[in-house]
Order: structure tokens, then sequence, then C-alpha cells
């Protein structure tokens, strides 16, 4: 009686006269039997084939290298915006020392060398629009610091994603007997 062979793929589904190679009269069986391995390993290959085109072919290890690079520059962006903002605060109190300044210079009299003199030596002899050209200078330069760091988590999560599919990859490959393409 013949076995079907419905819901069945691949090799399994293999029918001769509707037996399975297994059930044939002996000769044919036999020979039938033995070139069934050819087959199942050229299904196993087929398979292994298959998921290797359908994942990424990056390694792991490349990757989680990649996300520690990512990190790394996102943590000296950080550095550098708190480095800047400092740099922002003290070009601020410089703003706010001319201010004192030119009112203190207001007050006194333009032939007064001695006084003028002490109080530039006091408070400076800063240029205020300088400074708050610089100020707007540092901050376009954080706005830039931050764009980095948000390219850096887009990569980061980018990658993350990768790996996961690598990892799944990798599970797959060993479910097939395949050695998997990089840990």
């Amino acid at each position: 009686m013949a076995k079907s062979n419905i819901g069945q793929t691949g090799v399994e589904s293999i029918r001769l006269r509707g037996l399975p190679p297994e059930e044939l009269p002996l000769g044919t069986g036999n020979e039938a039997v033995a070139q069934l391995a050819d087959a199942k390993e050229m299904e196993r290959l087929q398979a292994i084939a298959t998921v290797a085109a359908e994942y990424p072919h990056q390694r792991i290890d490349y990757l989680s290298h990649r996300i520690s690079e990512c990190e790394e520059n996102k943590n000296r962006m950080r550095q550098q915006v708190a480095h800047t903002l400092g740099q922002i605060n003290e070009y601020k109190g410089h703003i706010m020392r001319c201010d004192v300044r030119d009112k203190m210079l207001a007050d006194v009299p333009e032939d007064d060398s001695a006084a003028r003199k002490e109080i530039f030596k006091t408070w400076g002899r800063y240029d205020r629009d300088a400074l708050e050209q610089q100020v707007v200078q540092f901050e376009e330069a954080i706005e830039r610091f931050e764009a980095v760091i948000d390219q850096e988590d887009a990569s980061i999560k980018e990658h993350t994603e990768v790996i996961t599919l690598c990892r799944e990859r990798d599970r797959k490959l060993a479910e097939l007997g395949a050695k998997s393409e990089g840990s």
C-alpha cells in the first residue's frame, strides 16, 4: 500500500512506486537508500546556503567592537560638551566683568587715565563683542557634538539589531550542523 507524502518536504517526500525508498524491494531499495544519503546532504547544504543568504554576513565580534568604538566616541563627545560648557561659563563671566568695567568707566572722566588704568587692570581689557561671538561658536560646537552622539546612538542601535540577526543565523547554522560565521 502506498504511503502518502502529503505534508512532507525535501528528501522525506521522495516516493518510488508510492513507497519510501526504505520499503522498496531489495535491489531497488538498496540502490535508492544509497543515493538517499547524497540527497539528504544536498538538502542540508541547500538549507545552509539559504540561511547564509537570508542573514547578514558580519561577524558578531566585529559588530561588538564597533559598538564599543561608538560608545567611546559618545563618551569623548560628552567630555567635549562638558568642557565647552565650562568654557561658555568662563566667557559669560568675562562678559559680566566687561559690563561692570564699562559701567565703572562711564563714571570716570576721560582724562583720568590713572583711574581708567586701574579699572582695566582690575576688570580686564576684554572685547565684549568678541567674547559673545566666541560663546555663539561654542554653542554651535555643542550642537555638532550632540549630532555626533545621536549618530553614534543610531549606529549602536543598528549594530545591535544586526547582532541579533547574526545570532539567529549562527543558531540556525548550528542546527544544520554547519560552522557558524562568527561569534
